[in-house]
């Protein structure tokens, strides 16, 4: 089971994922990126990603939606 983070550590992490994201799918785009090349930037386990985001494209749908 991935740990529980506080509240701020969640906050940064969850910002650290949508900058990450940002990066590579813009780069790389949504097939050709990879869940390790998501979180390495950011320091969590790919299982720990789960916990900010359902899925890479739900991730996606996100940054579209902040646009």
């Amino acid at each position: 089971m991935p740990p529980a983070f506080p509240p701020h550590e969640k906050d940064r992490i969850t910002r650290s994922l949508l900058d990450s994201g940002r990066e590579l799918f813009t780069t790389r785009g949504l097939r050709k990126t990879s869940l390790e090349e998501l979180v390495a930037p950011v320091g969590i386990a790919k299982s720990s990603f789960y916990v900010f985001f359902d899925s890479k494209e739900s991730l996606y749908l996100e940054l579209m939606l902040l646009r």
